[in-house]
């Protein structure tokens, strides 16, 4: 890669055997147990089926952008058939593989550790974004929480990380616009001297000719698209969702206006909406 795409083609085979040679050392006899392989470089992709620099996803884009209802903070309900367990971020197994018992990663004790968590209501693994609020509404509930991870500090994948004596880059999911305003206000954090910037982030695509993108794309009919889906949009995320396992939990009339403010975009709109979801399986 550092020597440019122009010889991605050459050494194409040479990464292939590289990812084998890696697995292999954990997969005995893998070389062996394959019958084919293709290695599609970034050269490959934009080649064959024209994805600028191979980016499957089209350019850099957020996670708001991709239009993914994946995990965020608020949606914290990830509870597992232990009472008092939850799962919201890096786990912390034991080195017993034992992960039926809350324990601290290394494989301490069980004694020991029984008697240290039995002075909690609530365990939560994983000390990132989902799991530090699940602790924090539980304890504003009454709970007595406790908050293990594997990592020597909070934040899970958006603390920072220290790649060098005084060197330091933001974790991998820096980028706060999936935090909800609504969820700040929830956990009062103004409170704790927390401000949120509401300026729009700018973005610019630098071509090779030093050129930009045209400045008249705010006005194509995907920008207006997405800006008459975006208020159905947010109402979803705001809400914590629905239990699919038990919808009968929901109100009828949460379920009503849920179906109504989508219905009201028009068929042609909403089928558009429906369409985005499952895109992810496709791919």
């Amino acid at each position: 890669i550092k020597e440019g795409p122009e010889h991605w083609p050459e050494r194409r085979e040479a990464f292939g055997d590289a990812v084998v040679d890696t697995l292999a050392e954990y997969f005995p006899g893998l070389r062996e147990s394959i019958l084919y392989r293709q290695v599609l470089t970034p050269w490959d992709l934009e080649q064959e089926f024209g994805l600028t620099e191979g980016n499957i996803f089209h350019g850099e884009l957020s996670l708001e952008q991709l239009l993914f209802l994946r995990p965020a903070a608020g949606w914290a309900r990830y509870r597992t058939p232990i009472e008092g367990l939850w799962v919201c971020g890096s786990g912390t197994p034991s080195r017993r593989r034992d992960h039926g018992c809350p324990r601290r990663a290394g494989g301490e004790d069980d004694a020991a550790v029984e008697g240290a968590v039995s002075r909690y209501d609530d365990i939560v693994i994983g000390a990132g974004v989902d799991g530090l609020v699940a602790a924090t509404r539980l304890g504003a509930a009454g709970q007595r929480v406790l908050v293990v991870d594997r990592a020597e500090g909070p934040g899970g994948r958006s603390a920072a990380h220290e790649f060098h004596p005084g060197y330091r880059s933001p974790g991998l999911l820096s980028d706060t616009a999936a935090f909800r305003p609504i969820l700040a206000k929830e956990l009062d954090l103004a409170r704790f001297g927390v401000r949120r910037r509401e300026e729009a982030v700018r973005c610019v695509t630098l071509c090779e000719d030093g050129t930009t993108v045209d400045p008249e794309a705010s006005e194509s009919p995907w920008h207006a698209w997405l800006s008459e889906v975006a208020p159905v949009l947010e109402s979803f995320v705001d809400a914590s969702p629905l239990e699919l396992l038990h919808p009968e939990r929901a109100s009828f009339g949460e379920l009503l206006r849920r179906g109504y403010e989508v219905r009201r975009l028009g068929r042609k709109t909403m089928m558009e909406l429906l369409r985005v979801p499952p895109m992810s399986i496709s791919d």
